[in-house]
């Protein structure tokens, strides 16, 4: 319940700084979003008495994405995209966590296939402009999106199909939060509400990925 009200607490106090314009406030409410929904979801899996598989590349995950978070705040791009880097490391750790899970070959040509045609028909034609010389860096980006998607839609989830679900659900909620990150990079859009939108986007995607684990957990 403890972890639960700071997990709120943080939330909203991210949001209203946001809203305000409260910069160093809003820097230090993002940094303890990630480890503050890992809280959570630690909480719930104890409370459960949850064996968390691979449970090391879950935290890698999120402390990358919690060293991007930091990253992002900086204004100068070597250091932004050293951000981005982070959270492309954070989608490895996630990547091997699902595909040590186990794995369908069968789902995994089916969501390969999926996810190339979501990428060609709607990332490169509303995202990416190939006349910008940053264009590959982009691309390369969220190709680890679509990987994650893949090795998330392949793994096992002991049969659970809700699991699978949700944890797709993430997968497009990151994606929709990476774009909006990109369009961020090329200033095409630094409004607050294109940054609330990429942080709730955000905030779902890492919470139904954890969740989908906890169900996953659940038929151990």
């Amino acid at each position: 319940m403890g972890a639960l009200v700071f997990f709120i607490i943080v939330i909203a106090l991210h949001f209203t700084c946001l809203v305000k314009k409260w910069e160093v406030m809003k820097s230090v409410s993002k940094a303890l979003i990630i480890p503050s929904l890992f809280a959570l979801f630690l909480s719930v899996a104890s409370s459960l008495s949850l064996v968390i598989s691979n449970w090391h590349f879950i935290t890698a995950a999120l402390f990358f994405y919690t060293i991007g978070d930091v990253f992002l705040e900086f204004r100068a791009k070597e250091i932004f995209f050293a951000g981005v880097l982070s959270f492309a490391f954070g989608h490895v750790a996630y990547i091997v966590y699902f595909l040590l899970s186990g794995f369908s070959f069968p789902l995994f040509v089916l969501y390969l296939g999926i996810c190339y045609l979501l990428h060609k028909a709607l990332f490169e034609s509303l995202v990416i402009d190939k006349k910008e010389k940053d264009w590959i860096k982009y691309a390369v980006y969220i190709s680890f999106v679509s990987a994650l998607a893949v090795a998330a839609g392949s793994a096992s989830w002991n049969g659970i199909w809700i699991a699978r679900i949700i944890a797709l659900l993430g997968c497009i909620s990151y994606a929709f939060s990476d774009s909006l990150v990109i369009y961020r990079m090329r200033k095409v859009d630094s409004s607050i509400s294109n940054e609330v939108l990429i942080m709730m986007s955000y905030i779902a995607a890492n919470a139904l990925i954890l969740s989908s684990i906890l169900l996953k957990s659940q038929a151990v």
